[in-house]
């Protein structure tokens, strides 16, 4: 089975479409109730609510630094990142001096407005604990993986959120590929598990 983690202000529905006609795949959704004060403290509650062992991990934004994290905690070898980082030093500078704003910042307000929006990121992003989303940017801006899991990055050359200056594949996209370019990123990652000597039809289904 292949543990699939969303963005921070999303859920498993940011996997839609071609990502629901692959086999062997579980989609997960944040804890709820829960805001840890760490990225390795959010990954020890996904693994303690886990009932089987992940033969690889997959994590779009702050869910590929959760991922890298429950690798080590599972020990798991394969992880796939998808527009996500290695340390908080790939998130964008301007990014990381605004940070402290979510500290004071009326969150609540914020999720009220984007839930009124039509599209599914705002929905989802209206959704979230307030508090989970708060202290995962805190935690975020002093974070780096040090594990030793193979890690294969899939980013997009226009993503203004991390900053990531060595990519297994680039994609002409932004931040969030796992939506935008969802078939590109599903080939990618199908080609990177036929490389490590494993049939795709075994575990993605027949694309």
């Amino acid at each position: 089975m292949i543990t699939v983690l969303p963005g921070m202000g999303a859920n498993n529905r940011m996997y839609s479409g071609a990502w629901r006609e692959l086999r062997g795949y579980d989609y997960l959704d944040w804890p709820a109730g829960i805001a840890p004060d760490s990225i390795a403290g959010l990954a020890k509650s996904i693994a303690e609510g886990m009932d089987y062992q992940p033969t690889a991990l997959i994590g779009s934004s702050l869910g590929g630094m959760v991922a890298l994290e429950l690798a080590s905690l599972m020990k798991v070898q394969d992880v796939a990142l998808l527009g996500s980082a290695l340390s908080s030093n790939e998130i964008n500078p301007l990014l990381r001096l605004l940070g402290p704003i979510a500290e004071v910042s009326p969150l609540s307000l914020c999720q009220v407005l984007a839930g009124k929006s039509p599209s599914l990121l705002s929905r989802m992003y209206s959704e979230q604990d307030p508090e989970f989303i708060r202290s995962m940017i805190r935690s975020a801006l002093h974070w780096s993986y040090k594990g030793g899991a193979k890690v294969y990055r899939v980013h997009g050359r226009h993503d203004l959120v991390i900053q990531c200056l060595k990519a297994d594949v680039w994609l002409e996209a932004g931040h969030l590929i796992a939506m935008t370019n969802p078939e590109e990123c599903i080939t990618s990652i199908q080609r990177w598990r036929i490389e490590q000597g494993i049939e795709p039809d075994s575990l993605m289904g027949n694309r």
